[in-house]
């Protein structure tokens, strides 16, 4: 039981009652200006920064629950460089770091094998952008970096093996199928902050409330698993119910994105996600299932545009303007990784690159007096792993690869210790944050999200798993000793 007149509780205390009276001083203070409709504002940061205080995982939760919603977090804030995510986050560090000094929080929580491989990369791209001709993009790349490392961070220190388990897959399935439920309903009605180009003049494709259809077709792929999980996992009739109806919300999503890798790579895990309950789904159970997808495929036939199919089968033919240009992708990025073969030209300064190769003629649209504006067409390389390439060369590129390793070491590692422990349903849950990890390795190579959130979560969760895995084989061992 902690000392109540310890030097940090009595610490804690005059700083809690000082930021009251000065916020309360504050709000009283509004009441007497023009702007007294805003005295409700500060003493409702003051509950909100309470409720985040005693519970930290709040804060965590509704920033991973925003994660697809793109349009709102940016919006929801005046200021530019201020979002509600950064915001939710310099406050979860402010908390995390006071009840570390403050309470000694458990330091052993921020332990982790990928540090060395974290450090490694930064040094990487602080040479690469030291040296880079594009310095302003190149350390607003590095900026980005140290953002999802201080998410890894926060990652270890709030989420537990209970939020592993109960909490955050919930926060993914939800999130990710509202947003899903939005787009069908952007694309159906012509919502335009739900669907683009919905005039018509191209093509019309949802986008939840993100700004790309491409990178919410990732999203949905990387919820499939979790869904699935519900599906077969250890759960009651009710939840496998609301699954197999959040399946068809968010493949219809997927659908509406016409996006052709998001297909692929949806088919791909959705298979190898399946193959992981082959040994829980009974004879009758496969049956039904088996009923069930050829009723979707024979509702997809019916239902789904003309224009998706058409689109699909374009991934077969080299014409393919899009196709075609991200070859002149691959193109430039060996001609510039040629050149800078180890540190690159600095991080995330492929689109400036790519604006200035001979390429780019050949694809950017004139001006009306004719004249091609050659620099200023920017493109991302729609491949995360070349943009480290030609961002970092070889040493960034190699470091990102071992991170990658370790990451899937520490989630098999997991498995294989969860399954000497007894605890299947938590191997199974590991193989299945696996398969949502591998998802968004894969869509790595063809979207330019280098720190895309979901990732760098996943990256955190399978260091928390391997430490629950660890200690509960700790515990079994202890208790066999002692008995």
């Amino acid at each position: 039981m902690s000392n109540p007149y310890s030097p940090g509780n009595i610490l804690s205390v005059l700083i809690s009652n000082s930021l009251f009276i000065a916020i309360a001083a504050f709000a009283i203070y509004l009441f007497t200006t023009p702007y007294y409709t805003f005295a409700f504002v500060p003493i409702l940061a003051l509950i909100t920064i309470f409720v985040f205080f005693k519970r930290p995982q709040y804060a965590l939760f509704l920033m991973i629950f925003l994660v697809p919603f793109d349009i709102f977090r940016e919006s929801l804030s005046s200021l530019k460089f201020l979002s509600v995510s950064k915001l939710l986050g310099v406050i979860l560090i402010a908390i995390v770091f006071f009840r570390l000094v403050m309470y000694k929080q458990e330091v052993n929580r921020f332990k982790s094998n990928l540090w060395p491989f974290f450090v490694l990369f930064l040094t990487v791209a602080l040479i690469s952008a030291t040296m880079s001709d594009f310095q302003e993009t190149a350390f607003d790349d590095v900026r980005k970096m140290l953002t999802v490392y201080m998410f890894f961070f926060l990652s270890l220190a709030i989420v537990t093996n209970k939020h592993i388990k109960e909490t955050l897959p919930g926060v993914f399935i939800w999130s990710v199928s509202l947003a899903s439920l939005l787009s069908v309903a952007g694309y159906v009605f012509d919502i335009s902050f739900f669907a683009m180009d919905i005039s018509g003049k191209t093509l019309k494709r949802g986008v939840g409330a993100s700004n790309d259809p491409n990178f919410f077709s990732s999203m949905i792929v990387f919820v499939t698993p979790f869904i699935i999980n519900r599906l077969f996992g250890n759960y009651d009739v009710k939840t496998k119910l609301i699954a197999v109806l959040l399946l068809v919300v968010n493949v219809g999503g997927l659908v509406l994105t016409f996006s052709r890798t998001g297909v692929f790579i949806f088919a791909l895990i959705t298979v190898a996600s399946l193959l992981i309950y082959r040994d829980k789904v009974k004879v009758k159970q496969m049956g039904f299932f088996l009923l069930f997808i050829a009723m979707v495929i024979i509702a997809a036939k019916v239902t789904i545009p003309d224009k998706f199919w058409q689109r699909q089968l374009t991934l077969s033919r080299t014409g393919d303007d899009s196709i075609s240009r991200r070859i002149t992708y691959l193109y430039v990025g060996w001609d510039t990784f040629r050149e800078h073969p180890f540190v690159g030209t600095g991080p995330g300064t492929f689109h400036e690159l790519y604006a200035l190769s001979k390429y780019v003629t050949a694809y950017i649209d004139e001006s009306a007096e004719g004249e091609v504006l050659h620099g200023s067409y920017y493109r991302d390389a729609h491949n995360s792993y070349l943009e480290i390439v030609v961002g970092m060369g070889a040493g960034g590129i190699v470091t990102i690869l071992l991170i990658f390793a370790v990451v899937i070491r520490n989630f098999l590692k997991s498995i294989k210790q969860f399954l000497l422990n007894g605890d299947i349903e938590m191997a199974l849950l590991s193989k299945t944050y696996l398969m949502s990890f591998m998802s968004q390795a894969i869509s790595y190579a063809f979207l330019s999200f280098v720190y895309q959130k979901y990732i760098w979560l996943l990256i955190a969760v399978s260091q928390v798993v391997l430490h629950a895995a660890k200690g509960q084989g700790d515990q079994k061992e202890q208790g066999v000793l002692l008995g």
